[in-house]
């Protein structure tokens, strides 16, 4: 999958859940990744962190800060954790959008943030992963 699509998927789920948003809140990172096909564990932030720590579950493996937004941007899917909340990072502003509908160009929220969209200090708070078995950046 190229960053183009990647972020395309994600765009279209926020966009056609958008008036579900707060009911759906707990279940909008898990939907994305649906739509990705991306497998990504059940459970409490703290239950998926320690699995995904494990680097056993399905493809996905630790990450540090620095390297994410790259894993992102090759559209491969990236997520920042805490035992509190769950971002899904998106590919930067420089990846192109697939469709012309402006409505889609607002993807952000709670759940999904570019990298540098999270401080310095948000960044210390999370658990970097990604999914990308076998795929190693240059």
């Amino acid at each position: 999958m190229t960053g183009s699509q990647y972020k395309n998927i994600m765009q279209w789920t926020l966009f056609f859940h958008q008036n579900q948003l707060d009911k759906m809140a707990s279940n909008i990172v898990k939907t994305i990744f649906n739509n990705l096909g991306v497998a990504y564990p059940n459970g409490t932030n703290k239950d998926i962190i320690k699995i995904l720590k494990q680097e056993t579950y399905l493809g996905w493996r630790s990450c540090v800060c620095e390297d994410v937004q790259k894993y992102a941007n090759c559209g491969i899917a990236a997520i920042a954790i805490n035992e509190e909340n769950s971002v899904i990072l998106i590919p930067d502003t420089s990846i192109n959008n697939l469709s012309a509908n402006e409505a889609l160009d607002k993807i952000e929220n709670q759940y999904v943030k570019h990298i540098t969209n999270l401080s310095e200090e948000e960044q210390k708070q999370y658990n970097f992963f990604v999914y990308s078995y076998g795929h190693k950046l240059e």
